[in-house]
């Protein structure tokens, strides 16, 4: 899943963001400075891959912290949507 979510980030960010920069933070996406912009490509851009449907105002800011967290809130999604 965060392989996954790293390839959306590197899309949403239109070249903002680099391989680079995703090994230098590893884990910790919050450190990337992601404004809301690239936040809103994000999220567009998960629920097409998943077919999910997200809410803005249902998403914590502490979602974006880390890839972690961000993989964790879109299999919660996705287990609600599938009843489990």
């Amino acid at each position: 899943m965060k392989e996954i979510i790293k390839e959306l980030l590197l899309e949403a960010s239109e070249d903002n963001v680099t391989e680079e920069d995703l090994i230098e933070v590893g884990d910790n996406i919050g450190n990337l400075g992601l404004d809301s912009l690239v936040q809103i490509n994000l999220i567009v851009l998960i629920e097409e891959k998943f077919d999910i449907d997200l809410e803005i105002e249902e998403i914590e800011p502490q979602v974006f912290d880390s890839l972690t967290t961000l993989s964790q809130f879109v299999i919660r999604k996705q287990e609600q949507l599938e009843g489990v």
